[in-house]
This record gives C-alpha cells, structure tokens and sequence, in this order.
C-alpha cells in the first residue's frame, strides 16, 4: 500500500472514530434529558391524582360514619381528599373536612360531587349553595355546583342562599367548639358523679365501722 493510501485509510479511521463518539455523546445526553423529563416529584404525583369512588366498607376520615354508595342519595354531599403523604380519604358530609382540618390535617387536594351530574369536581373553582331542606349526612345542608350560573339557579328555584366555603369552615368551626363544650360539660358531670359516689361510699364504710365498734 503507497503512502498515499495509507494516508487516506487513516483519515476514513479518524473520522469514524469522531462521528461514532459524537454520536455516543448525543445519546447520552439524550438519555439524560429523557430521564429528566420522566423523574416526577411527590408534589406533581398528588397533583395528578383523580377522585374515585369509596369502597364498600368506607368510612368518614373524621366521623367514621358509614360513606354513603354512589347509588344512594345521600352519596352526593360526600367529599374526599388527598393528604400531605399522597393518602386518600373520604367523608361522608363536606363540613367534616373542615372538622378534619380544625384538627390541623392538611389535605393537597379536595374534591366534592356536583349536585346536577352527581360527578367528582375539585373543591376549588365551584359555587356553593345553602339549602336547610336537604338533609345531608350530618345536617351541614350544603351544597356544590361545578357552574356559578346552576347554582343561582338552583337557588332561586329552592329559596336558597348563595354561600361559600367559608361558610362551611364557619358552621363546621362553631360546631367543633359546641362539641368541645358539651365533652368539657360531660367530663365535669362525669367527675361530680364519681366524687358523689366516693362520698357515699365512704359514708357507708363509716357507718359500717361504727356498727361493728358497738357490736
């Protein structure tokens, strides 16, 4: 072989050697980019995440009531959430998640039922209606539209009030504070009642002593 092709073999060697390790290069770097995009952070799987329906044996996250079937009535006034750590729970009336959350739960993301489809549409964004004759699960009376517009209409039809959810974080907040009161009430009659019956029962040992001293 002259020096001239020998020259010439090296050259075609030196290039495949540059094309094969710029190629290498971009597929790494492709891998890389590829790896990037599909690394998904906690934050963004909650967000992702879609109501579904309880199971059978669902209970309220707060009450531990019974969550009412899609096919009952009453299943239209339940709301579920994802917590902090990505779990799910459910509540069988809309103002135990406001109980929920006086007790410091946190929840990422809430979805309550469209009164009209009877569908799961998230919390935020939807028209909320206070009507005293519908009979909720634990009598908060409210209810959620996925549209400002079948919410006043709804209202006008029933003689309802427009409200929101503060409203519901209101009643279910003075609740929480009434029950508070009634379980202090309790535990108060409750230690009476045993300071009463330790009274008498040391009255009655005293009584007894006395009888067994002049016998």
């Amino acid at each position: 072989m002259n020096k001239r092709n020998i020259a010439l073999f090296s050259s075609i060697i030196v290039s495949a050697s540059v094309m094969t390790a710029c190629g290498s290069g971009e597929t790494d770097q492709n891998s890389s980019s590829g790896a990037d995009q599909q690394q998904e952070t906690p934050e963004d799987s909650i967000q992702n995440m879609s109501a579904q329906e309880p199971g059978k044996d669902e209970t309220c996250y707060y009450c531990e009531m019974g969550i009412p079937h899609p096919e009952d009535d009453h299943a239209v006034f339940t709301a579920q959430a994802i917590t902090q750590d990505g779990e799910r729970v459910f509540f069988d009336d809309s103002g135990c998640v406001e109980n929920a959350e006086e007790e410091n739960e946190e929840f990422a993301k809430i979805w309550v039922k469209d009164f009209d489809s009877k569908e799961w549409v998230e919390l935020d964004g939807t028209s909320v209606v206070y009507d005293e004759s519908l009979n909720t699960p634990m009598s908060y009376h409210y209810a959620f539209f996925k549209s400002n517009e079948d919410a006043k209409s709804y209202a006008d039809e029933q003689d309802a009030e427009l409200a929101s959810w503060e409203d519901v974080q209101e009643d279910a907040s003075e609740r929480s504070q009434d029950n508070g009161m009634d379980k202090d009430s309790s535990d108060h009659e409750d230690m009476d009642m045993e300071g009463h019956d330790q009274d008498q029962m040391d009255e009655e040992n005293h009584e007894h002593s006395d009888e067994n001293h002049n016998s």
